[in-house]
Parts: structure tokens; C-alpha cells; sequence
């Protein structure tokens, strides 16, 4: 990707600026992502949207998670965790263009330039460019929904009336869990499967929202 600072762009007034920035263009880049780059202060951003707005003459995002480009510029080494989950910029002073879809296709990209921060502003589409947040350092990865089967753990049900100890338990391979309300649920195994306890059943979960065991990779990524 080139970071080099894009030059070509136009000023708006405040009425082509309201018609630009409208809350349903903005709409069109949640879940996509934003790169703010400034080569004279020598800092390389880029994060996923989770909320873009104009607030009075602002333009206020705020995002799931952020990256910052190491070695910039001219080009960045790697990227690192950024702890700021909120951007701003005063959209009385931005130069906007819609610059198309990129290479990789997908929607069309924003670019917007602040001219008195010297920052360049790049608006991503969901389907467009990403940066992938598995290689930002010190990043978590994201949680998704893993197959209970691929958790390794032990069946929860009750062998005795009263349970003190794992070793109660029935304490085979787990595929699945039970509800078992309050937002609990409890592993079980294939003879167990869809059991609160003896006589009393609950909905069957077979996957869970959670952090993937290394190396498992999501059905849509396949």
C-alpha cells in the first residue's frame, strides 16, 4: 500500500461540506475502516469503525480497534496496538473526494485532507481494503463463534445428586452445552447433550462467543 500524501483534492464550503459528510454517506463506511496518516508530525493510523458521525462541525468516529504504523514514514515496519479508540477532526477545515473503489474493489473510498493538521484522512468501505487486526502486535484477536466441539472441554453433568468435586461429574469430551438461564451454560457431552440435569432439559448451544483456540479458523475465512 502507498502512503505517500495524496495532493490532489478540492475545498469545500460549509454547504458542500454538508452535502458530502451526510450521516447516510457516513453510514456507508461502519464496519469498514479509517487510516489517518500525517507525514509532516510522522504518525501512520488505522483502525476498524464501529461509530462515524458529524457533531456540530466535528467529525467524530470511534472505532473497535486501532493500529499505529511503526516506521513511519515513508512506509511502516509493523503495527502495534493503539490504545485511543476515538478520532475528531474539524469538518470545516476538510478538503473531501470521493476517490472511487480500490484495488482490492469493493465500495468507494472517502479521502479527506484537514489542512491545518496536515492530516490525510482515507474512509474504507466494509467490503474494501483492511487491515487484517491479526497482524497488529499486542492486538487480541477477535472473538468469534467457536464450535464447542474444538473447545477440549469436559462434560459438566451431574453423576451424583449432590456434587462437590469435578470427579463428580461426567467429565467426557464435551460437544456441545445446555442453557441453563441467568446467561449460563454448562459443557456437555453427546450423552448428555440438551441436560440441565436428570429429567430436566434446556436449548442445546453448539457454538459459543469466545476467543478461538490457536489455529482454529472461522468457517467464512475458509
Amino acid at each position: 500500500m502507498y502512503y505517500a500524501p495524496i495532493r490532489k483534492t478540492h475545498r469545500l464550503d460549509r454547504k458542500q461540506i454538508a452535502m458530502q459528510l451526510t450521516q447516510e454517506v457516513l453510514d456507508r463506511y461502519i464496519g469498514g475502516q479509517i487510516e489517518v496518516q500525517n507525514p509532516r508530525e510522522g504518525y501512520l493510523r488505522r483502525g476498524e469503525i464501529a461509530t462515524i458521525s458529524i457533531d456540530l462541525a466535528d467529525l467524530v468516529v470511534t472505532l473497535k480497534w486501532m493500529a499505529e504504523g511503526e516506521g513511519f514514514p515513508p512506509l511502516p515496519k509493523r503495527w502495534v496496538n493503539c490504545a485511543d479508540l476515538f478520532y475528531e477532526a474539524n469538518a470545516m477545515f476538510l478538503s473531501a473526494r470521493d476517490m472511487g473503489p480500490g484495488l482490492e474493489g469493493g465500495g468507494t473510498r472517502l479521502f479527506l485532507e484537514a489542512h491545518m493538521s496536515g492530516e490525510i484522512i482515507t474512509l474504507f468501505p466494509p467490503d474494501g481494503s483492511k487491515l487484517d487486526r491479526s497482524q497488529v502486535v499486542g492486538l487480541e484477536p477477535a472473538a468469534v463463534m467457536v464450535p464447542i466441539d474444538l473447545l477440549l472441554k469436559d462434560c459438566a453433568f451431574p453423576m451424583k445428586a449432590d456434587v462437590r468435586t469435578a470427579s463428580d461429574t461426567c467429565r467426557a469430551h464435551a460437544t456441545s452445552a445446555v442453557d441453563v438461564g441467568n446467561g449460563h451454560q454448562m459443557w456437555r457431552c453427546e450423552a448428555h447433550r440438551g441436560l440441565i440435569k436428570p429429567g430436566v432439559s434446556g436449548d442445546v448451544l453448539e457454538s459459543i462467543l469466545q476467543t478461538p483456540p490457536r489455529g482454529f479458523v472461522p468457517a467464512s475465512a475458509s
